[in-house]
């Protein structure tokens, strides 16, 4: 099956002050047709770097899923957490 989406050695830079952070190195995908992509992992790991890029380069929304939790709940991922347990995120 043909692949919708092929990213390959991905790697993005950001400058912070007089240094650099790398938020992405080498990072390769691969979605087929008809497949759904789902980016998870610690904080600071390069999820919203990666799922930004994508959604430009394709043309689609970006949908930070703990900015939306914050706009509608005016808390936290982890205070929802805290307050309504894993239930809440699955």
């Amino acid at each position: 099956m043909p692949k919708a989406v092929r990213v390959v050695q991905v790697s993005k830079i950001y400058p912070l002050g007089q240094t650099q952070v790398q938020a992405l190195t080498d990072v390769n995908i691969e979605i087929e047709e008809g497949e759904f992509l789902t980016i998870a992992g610690p904080s600071g790991c390069g999820k919203s770097t990666i799922g930004k890029m994508l959604a430009e380069k394709l043309g689609w929304d970006f949908v930070d899923l703990d900015s939306l939790i914050k706009e509608t709940t005016g808390k936290n991922h982890a205070e929802v957490l805290a307050e309504r347990g894993d239930q809440e995120f699955i």
